[in-house]
């Protein structure tokens, strides 16, 4: 599967668990997978940044783009954290809203504004090849 395929793919689950959790009523499972939602996230956005965004750079076209994602990408990531701070229902609701708002249009800048143009850019083949580097990546980070 090439890269944008794989990175697609992985924001339509995002986009499915988050309106899980926002949909459940029981605080130990939301929890529970608002939790594991976060750790996916955060090893997503790492793959991003140390294996798609890298190789990307090398055209001076999508640095930009690139500089604005990895801004995004540290704020969601601060977002997460403070999370921990949390200790009110309505705040946590708050900030979960303003989390899966700001999941959605960083997933909608990469497919509408960068996708795009790395299609352009590079061959079938050199997407499928940093697919494989992408899930190899991700799947020695725990």
């Amino acid at each position: 599967m090439d890269a944008i395929k794989y990175l697609r793919q992985e924001h339509a689950q995002f986009r499915r668990v988050l309106k899980e959790i926002s949909k459940l009523s029981d605080k130990e499972k939301q929890k529970t997978k608002f939790n594991k939602f976060c750790s996916d996230l955060i090893r997503h956005e790492t793959v991003e940044e140390k294996v798609f965004y890298p190789v990307l750079r090398k055209h001076k076209e999508l640095r930009d783009i690139i500089k604005h994602l990895v801004s995004e990408e540290k704020s969601a990531a601060k977002a997460i954290r403070q999370f921990k701070k949390v200790y009110f229902e309505f705040m946590w609701k708050l900030r979960f809203a303003k989390l899966k708002h700001d999941v959605d249009h960083h997933a909608k800048e990469e497919e509408q504004e960068l996708f795009p143009k790395v299609r352009k850019l590079y061959s079938k083949a050199e997407l499928n090849k940093l697919g494989v580097l992408m899930r190899k990546y991700k799947s020695k980070l725990k």
